[in-house]
């Protein structure tokens, strides 16, 4: 109980002394806490926005219980705690709650009354559910005070959008898994914007929560999925938290109209979408999955948009065959956000980066490692290559670009000149030539290999030799004994060695061959399986140490 005396009264009055009125009630067989608060002369009137919280009266803060003890008149919203025992006699409680379609008092009429009442000298509440300033208007409520001239104050409230996930037993993060979450008002249909933005987020490890959203539900989920996300990952929905009547419902994106239709959800209710839906149950499988590192997939990175929705892609391959472990793009040069920015807003997680490049160099030996550095929690895989499933896409991609050309298979008197980004670093040398033994293996034909940067010989270079070398073969069979029936349809044939379309492709592609192939990945063709493989393994493999 909160006892409030005038400041200026007599400092020996009984009234003034908590003790004094603890005895009173104990007299009458009433044992209750007193507190007894000295408030200034009443000067004029003020308005006071107070955050109810969740819906529990016991979750309100003391603040608020202050400001609503002393009010004498109490605007409520539908979802604001009942709170009858705390308020002073004679204080006027006004019904001002609006429910989804039925808005009895509209708000300017509520800004109106407030502001008269507190004109009139009255002490006025503003009494919401949840905090002021999280979809409740708080914010137009306290301009338009300011701008008629009246005192206004605001006490926070427990938001229901963490609240009431964690009464349900979801955390909207957790460490290994949502190191985000975004609160969004289902309210209004979400436009494509802004499902798009969405379905970025979630699929880099945020946590989606939406409040007043039921009624949205059917265009959010559908929304979402077709900007990318996984139909299987988990929603709940979770109706009037801290109720009698709470309750959870349990279902995944692409499954939640049907099961929330038949369990007959409505509003008020949290919906939350993501991982941390399953954090906490009891299954071992899952809890293994949620210790897991973060896989940082560190690409090289382009302004080219077709080499960014390629990488895009695999990402997006890779984040579906190792879900629910959080993969999370990141660049070095040319695009944002960086491998540093990535790697501190990452610090204080367990987090492997796996470098989406071809070949050990620069990049993998000083980027990465200075990214990593002095930080225990993080490592970095191999880079991809060599391997020979990079050597049989490599070669599927010639072949393909062969019949685009409508040419003739490929046959021992083509040259074929493998060409890669190229490095200083001898060991990124070495990988391409292993790469190269491993394309002539699936060829059946020797390869050369060239580089477009940094290294000897270069690709215009070869191809230059190469033509070079045929002129003075086909000179040679003209004018000795026998003809070469193949020599006069040898070709020069380009394999790249690239992971997307970029600079480098455009450089391949004026180097004068008269067959160039596309990269590894093409932003309009499904992902190489094989490329999808490599990077789960190096990360299984970092994992393991």
């Amino acid at each position: 109980m909160v006892v409030a005396t005038p400041a200026a009264g007599d400092s020996v009055d009984p009234l003034h002394d908590a003790s004094a009125w603890r005895r009173a009630l104990a007299a009458v067989g009433v044992a209750l806490p007193v507190s007894v608060e000295r408030v200034p002369e009443r000067t004029g009137g003020s308005i006071t926005l107070v955050g109810g919280g969740p819906g529990d009266p016991g979750l309100i803060t003391a603040a608020g219980l202050r400001a609503l003890a002393h009010a004498d008149v109490i605007y409520a919203d539908r979802l604001a705690p009942e709170v009858t025992d705390e308020l002073a006699p004679g204080v006027r409680v006004v019904p001002v709650g609006k429910r989804p379609g039925h808005h009895p008092v509209p708000q300017s009429d509520i800004q109106d009354q407030m502001i008269r009442a507190a004109l009139a000298g009255e002490r006025v509440v503003r009494f919401k559910g949840g905090d002021p300033f999280v979809f409740g208007r708080g914010g137009e409520e306290l301009l338009a005070c300011r701008e008629a001239g009246v005192d206004v104050h605001v006490i926070p409230g427990i938001t229901s959008a963490v609240a009431v996930p964690e009464n349900a037993g979801i955390p909207v993060t957790f460490r290994e898994l949502s190191r985000s979450f975004t609160v969004v008002s289902g309210h209004d249909p979400l436009d494509e914007h802004e499902l798009k933005h969405l379905a970025g987020l979630s699929r880099s490890g945020a946590t989606i929560v939406l409040l007043m959203g039921v009624a949205t539900l059917p265009q959010t989920v559908s929304g979402l999925m077709r900007h990318g996300l996984a139909g299987d990952t988990p929603l709940a929905v979770l109706e009037k938290g801290f109720s009698p009547e709470e309750r959870s419902t349990f279902t995944t994106l692409a499954t939640a109209v049907v099961d929330t239709a038949a369990a007959g959800c409505v509003s008020p209710a949290v919906t939350v979408i993501g991982p941390v839906v399953h954090a906490l149950d009891d299954d071992a499988e899952q809890k293994t999955a949620l210790a897991r590192p973060f896989l940082l997939a560190c690409a090289h990175g382009t302004g080219n948009p077709s080499g960014q929705a390629a990488v895009a892609q695999l990402v997006a391959e890779v984040r579906s065959a190792l879900e629910p472990v959080s993969v999370i793009d990141t660049w070095v040069d040319v695009q944002e956000p960086s491998l540093t920015d990535r790697t501190r807003e990452l610090s204080d997680e367990p987090t492997v980066i796996v470098p989406l490049l071809l070949s050990a160099g620069y990049h993998v030996y000083v980027d990465m490692a200075r990214a990593i550095k002095g930080n225990p929690e993080h490592r970095v895989a191999a880079a991809l290559g060599p391997d020979p499933r990079l050597a049989a896409v490599m070669a599927r991609r010639l072949h393909e670009a062969v019949r685009a050309h409508g040419a003739e298979p490929i046959t021992e008197h083509d040259t074929v000149i493998m060409a890669a980004a190229g490095s200083s670093e001898p060991d990124a040398v070495r990988d391409c030539r292993v790469t190269a033994d491993q394309l002539a293996q699936e060829l059946g034909l020797p390869v050369r290999v060239a580089f477009l940067s940094a290294a000897e010989p270069t690709v215009e270079g070869a191809v230059a030799d190469a033509r070079k070398s045929r002129r003075t073969s086909e000179s040679q069979l003209q004018n000795g004994p026998e003809k070469d029936p193949g020599g006069n349809n040898a070709r020069v044939l380009v394999a790249t060695y690239l992971l997307a379309p970029g600079f480098f492709h455009t450089k391949t592609l004026k180097a004068g061959a008269d067959i160039t192939a596309a990269p590894l990945l093409l932003p309009d063709e499904p992902t190489p399986t094989e490329l999808t493989e490599l990077v789960v393994e190096h990360y299984e493999q970092a994992v393991r140490g």
